[in-house]
């Protein structure tokens, strides 16, 4: 299969000046949480499970805009939240979202290792870590604005 499937990691830093805790109380809503993604366009829980959300991202490829529907499950751990996405085509994600104390800020470290078919996983990452980035720098507007 791995001539079919490519595998590609990325981590995503930023600091935020506030406590680790206020960093935290943003992730515990998870829907609005999700939300801070640019590509998500609509959240919703997955019926008979508090963990996964069904997510729609708007994406646009070789001119063209399309969404992608895909499902998400997290769960808050006591440092941050673990993550998994299963999207199509055949691509699976796995977040790892931790908040560290250091000095008068915190620092949120997201490390994402996906799996995607081999022809798409360069679009794939590319738009991931851009999506990602954002995600991560309105993270830190929202926890320095107090929630």
């Amino acid at each position: 299969m791995a001539i079919l499937f490519a595998e590609r990691s990325f981590v995503t830093e930023v600091a935020v000046r506030a406590a680790p805790a206020a960093v935290l109380a943003v992730l515990d809503d998870m829907p609005s949480f999700i939300q801070l993604n640019p590509l998500v366009v609509a959240v919703e829980q997955e019926p008979g499970d508090a963990a996964a959300y069904l997510v729609t991202d708007r994406l646009r490829m070789l001119g063209l805009s399309f969404d992608l529907h895909y499902k998400v499950r997290s769960v808050r751990v006591p440092e941050g939240l673990d993550s998994e996405v299963w999207a199509s085509p055949a691509t699976h994600l796995v977040n790892e979202l931790r908040v560290f104390p250091e000095g008068a800020v915190a620092r949120v470290r997201e490390t994402v290792r996906m799996e995607a078919p081999r022809l798409l996983a360069s679009y794939a990452v590319a738009t991931a870590k851009r999506a990602h980035r954002e995600l991560l720098d309105r993270l830190v507007q929202r926890a320095e604005a107090g929630g």
